[in-house]
């Protein structure tokens, strides 16, 4: 098995992609119910977000995608992770790097990543910042 590459799909071209990998960043939102998939999907297709995936530059199948926004504050830019999803995630979890070299090239002071809890263990270097607390009623 061919090791995972990441590559930021062209904004031109991302359409003709996102069919493919539409399913992997659903799942993944709807397993962290945050935020909007609509808003995430339409924000990808008019290129003011990027879509990574990451495959192994053989196989025609996708192993993961991720949506990232870089969004400018009053106070810093931050590229944040809006979503990402995929199988066999020891594959290709540590092409995050990628995403943070471009995130740095950009002027950003921090990446950020916007899912659930379990993303806390799989990314040591990242520290909470915020907590998301939910009552159903």
């Amino acid at each position: 098995m061919s090791e995972c590459q990441l590559v930021c799909i062209p904004p031109n071209v991302v359409d003709q992609v996102w069919p493919k990998i539409s399913g992997l960043i659903f799942v993944a939102m709807k397993k962290g119910q945050v935020g909007s998939f609509e808003s995430v999907k339409n924000a990808t297709l008019e290129g003011r977000a990027l879509l990574w995936v990451a495959w192994d530059g053989v196989s025609p199948d996708i192993e993961a995608a991720a949506v990232t926004e870089l969004q400018l504050t009053e106070w810093r830019k931050v590229c944040t992770v809006l979503a990402c999803g995929g199988a066999h995630i020891e594959r290709w979890i540590h092409l995050l790097e990628t995403i943070e070299q471009y995130a740095k090239s950009e002027g950003c002071s921090a990446v950020r990543v916007i899912g659930r809890n379990g993303w806390e263990k799989l990314l040591p270097t990242y520290h909470r910042k915020r907590v998301l607390l939910e009552k159903l009623i």
